[in-house]
Order: C-alpha cells, then structure tokens, then sequence
C-alpha cells in the first residue's frame, strides 16, 4: 500500500509510514483487531483453565466425602457388630436359643445358692440392665441379689478400715433407708437367705440387737427408727462399733 501523505510504499501493518513518519490507519486498526483477538483468547484460557480447576477440586472435594462416608459407614457397621457381638447386655446373646441356655443357667446357679454368679450373666445378657425383663421367672430373686450387692459394697469397703485400726464409718440414715428398702422387696427363697446376711451385718458390723433389726425390718417409715431412743444413728453405731472392734 502506499502512504496517504507522501505516497511512499509501505507494508500494510505498518503503524506509521517510514518515510514522512504518518500514522497508518488501517495499520492501527489491524493491530488492535490483534490486540483484540489475543485478549479474548487469554481470557478464554484462564476460564478454561480456571473451571479445570474448579472441576478438578469439585471431583477431588467429592472423592474425598465419599472415600470419608464409606470409612464412617464402615466405622459404624464395625462398631454396631461389636456392640451387638461382645457389648453390655447384647441382644446377641439374649435371642433364639442362647436366651433359653441363659434362662436355664440362672435357674440352675440360683438353685445351687451361686447368687453372685446368677446375677453377673443375667446382668451382661439382659438389655433392660437391673430390670431382668428377659428373665421374668427370676426377676425377683435377681432384683433381690442386686439390691443386696449394692447394700454391702459399700461396707466391704469399709471394712479394710479395721486393718488400720480404724473405726468405720457407722450407720447413717442413708444406710437405714438402704435397708428398708431390701427388706421390702418381694418375699422369695432368694431373698431369704440373703435377709439372713443384711441381719448379720447389723448385728456382727454395726452392732445392732436382734430387737432392733427386727424394728427396723417391720417399722414403716424409716424416719421413725430410732437406736437407745435417738434418730443419731451414726454417732450411737461408732461408740458401739469401737467398743465392739478396739477390744
């Protein structure tokens, strides 16, 4: 093309003629449709690449909830296994045919004064725990072991005191109420014979009389029992018991 100015030949992408130095028109225009078209492509390829990443990162963040929901899914499905399997009052052992083995078992330990032994399988393979729903015919007589255990624990433990030459702690009006309720539990061979052991306790422990155990096993109300004519059962008790154990 030749100069609009001087007439001088040039290239038609020239900016200006080197000749007389006149801005080439239609040489700016052509660059800046260049300029152009380079710019829509740079912006294409950084959104192309921008949403590889986004979908990159989407596939990963998806790949990794599913990889995470399949190890707690898996998770759970081994711990349910293991409860149902070896847990605390598992149904596994209390259904079909093992529940009748359990249920003939107990029978046999309480038949045979094995009361502790009685209470610990129907304890680990009964569900409803200290209700024994899964053992109704023995429901009592396991209620009685129970309550029985949890009233002398805390007296064995006690006991280990004397070792020391220390006076245990005596009877309170929270023990007193511990009694009462044993002893009115429902009537069975079982709890006859452990009623035996609490009256023994009272007397041989915590130095109560024979008249005194059979108030207490026939009185109402719990507040109304009294020891030498006093409701200060703790302080009467620990005279009676260092005079009984420091002898």
């Amino acid at each position: 093309m030749t100069c609009e100015k001087c007439g001088a030949n040039m290239s038609a992408d020239m900016l200006f003629c080197p000749y007389c130095g006149t801005q080439n028109q239609s040489g700016v225009e052509h660059a800046q449709k260049i300029y152009d078209v380079d710019k829509d492509f740079m912006e294409t390829h950084e959104e192309i690449i921008e949403s590889g990443v986004d979908s990159a990162i989407k596939q990963l963040t998806i790949r990794l909830v599913a990889i995470f929901a399949i190890f707690l899914v898996v998770g759970f499905a081994l711990y349910a296994g293991f409860n149902y399997r070896f847990g605390q009052g598992s149904k596994y052992w209390v259904t079909g045919s093992r529940l009748s083995e359990n249920q003939k078992l107990v029978g046999q330990y309480l038949e045979n004064g094995d009361y502790f032994r009685a209470y610990t399988l129907a304890a680990y393979t009964d569900p409803t725990q200290e209700r024994f729903e899964y053992y109704p015919k023995y429901k009592d007589d396991l209620y009685a072991i129970f309550s029985f255990y949890l009233l002398f624990h805390s007296v064995d433990l006690q006991t280990e005191n004397l070792d020391d030459h220390e006076t245990p702690r005596a009877l309170t009006s929270s023990d007193v109420l511990s009694y009462r309720l044993f002893y009115d539990l429902p009537d069975s061979a079982v709890k006859a014979e452990l009623e035996k052991e609490a009256d023994a306790y009272l007397q041989n422990f915590y130095q109560l009389t024979p008249e005194e155990v059979s108030e207490l096993k026939t009185i109402e109300d719990y507040n109304d029992f009294r020891l030498d004519g006093s409701d200060d059962y703790e302080t009467i008790t620990r005279e009676r018991m260092k005079q009984a154990f420091n002898e």
